[in-house]
């Protein structure tokens, strides 16, 4: 995709307000944004978002990392899981960017693509929001709006931060058993096949480190081991 200049994961954006400002591409950026914990980061968010990449010819994926959140005590602190984020996705640079606009605030995945877009008011974009299949519904388990309806109400708001002249919204689900045959939305949606093998944070946590990128596993093994179990007795170092 790159050498026939279908994608420019080269192209620069801004993903956190530290970020400096960028010049705006001539052309419009397909981006997708994936909001996930990385407690720790597992090999089926990084497959799924090279699939994305290849499904949807976006330019690059931005992974949106949660911050700390209260109602979640267990998890790691964002001082530690954001820099071990970041030494995995700089292994897949300029494919994959980290995004810190989640530090210091609760805020859900769909508010966080609201603010990307805008740290980007000049550049044409056309995002894709990408989550896990368990959301394609209109409503959540306690009766709440779920990812449709709250991105369809976000671009009705002129406040939540983006442009309409400039950005547009789709979705792209991950499918899963159980899902809804059909969402009634306005939106644009796509579906993404999931993987061929069990793999999420929860399985690495329990010990299964083959499925954390070894780029974490050194980065817990040198700064914190312990955590997730890793260098624990009996746990082997995965190979380079």
């Amino acid at each position: 995709l790159m050498s026939r200049g279908e994608i420019d994961p080269r192209a620069s954006l801004r993903t956190g307000p530290e970020d400096p400002e960028v010049k705006a591409q001539r052309r419009e950026l397909r981006v997708g944004v994936y909001p996930v914990a990385a407690d720790p980061f597992q090999w089926a968010h990084l497959l799924i978002g090279l699939r994305a990449m290849a499904a949807f010819r976006l330019d690059k994926v931005v992974f949106v990392l949660a911050g700390d959140d209260p109602r979640k005590p267990a998890m790691t602190p964002t001082d530690f899981r954001h820099p071990m984020g970041r030494a995995v996705l700089e292994t897949f640079a300029p494919f994959f960017d980290y995004s810190s606009i989640a530090v210091g605030t609760t805020y859900d995945g769909e508010t966080n693509i609201f603010r990307i877009l805008a740290l980007n008011p000049k550049q044409r974009m056309k995002a894709f929001y990408l989550v896990g299949g368990d959301h394609y519904r209109l409503k959540d388990k306690n009766g709440n709006d779920d990812t449709l309806p709250k991105i369809e109400k976000r671009l009705k708001d002129p406040a939540a931060g983006h442009d309409p002249a400039r950005h547009s919204i789709e979705a792209a689900f991950i499918a899963r058993e159980g899902m809804d045959a059909h969402v009634p939305t306005s939106l644009e949606v796509h579906f993404l096949p999931n993987m061929s093998f069990e793999a999420s944070s929860t399985l690495v946590r329990g010990g299964k480190h083959a499925l954390m990128p070894y780029s974490a596993y050194e980065y817990v093994e040198k700064r914190r081991p312990g955590l997730y179990g890793v260098g624990a007795k009996g746990d082997p170092s995965p190979a380079k």
